[in-house]
């Protein structure tokens, strides 16, 4: 895995940084506050949804530049909210589409519980990579294995599939 030049990564970090403070840097995990605490804001923000989907929303995405390249990490929650989209803020996701060997493709209907889309009919799983070691890649060929690492978490996690069962 080969990290991108360090003087274009610095520009950039601080060009996000300067307009979402959230994002923390990728060399420094641990040097910036956390952005899921909680606040206020967040109460009113996440009142009547469940504790499981509070928690998911604290989640660490891979913030990304305009070349999909790493520059920092954001909570999920950080990640998804309008303005910080609409300043420039970048971060990681997939998509699954799950066809049988009758090339039927596997759908589901999200959670009456979901914070995003509740109860939306959506691919069979999408969800983002997260600011770890098995996930995060700096590269095409290592981001293509985090994003596969990613895929097979949530499958097992949201629908119970194991990685052994699809190819």
């Amino acid at each position: 895995m080969t990290a991108p030049d360090p003087a274009i990564r610095i520009e950039q970090i601080n060009n996000i940084i300067s307009v979402v403070p959230d994002v923390n840097p990728i060399h420094e995990p641990a040097s910036r506050p956390s952005t899921a605490s909680s606040t206020d804001a967040d109460s009113k923000l996440f009142e009547g949804h469940n504790e499981e989907q509070i928690k998911l929303m604290e989640e660490v995405c891979i913030v990304l530049n305009y070349d999909d390249k790493p520059i920092g990490s954001a909570s999920k929650k950080t990640c998804h909210i309008l303005p910080n989209i609409a300043a420039g803020l970048l971060h990681r996701a997939f998509s699954v589409f799950l066809f049988n060997d009758k090339n039927e493709l596997l759908l589901q209907q999200r959670a009456d519980e979901k914070i995003t889309f509740a109860n939306m009919w959506t691919n069979t799983c999408c969800s983002h990579p997260l600011a770890i070691p098995t996930e995060i890649g700096f590269d095409l060929e290592s981001s293509i294995v985090g994003v596969k690492n990613a895929a097979q978490r949530k499958l097992l996690q949201e629908l119970g599939i194991r990685a052994e069962e699809v190819s």
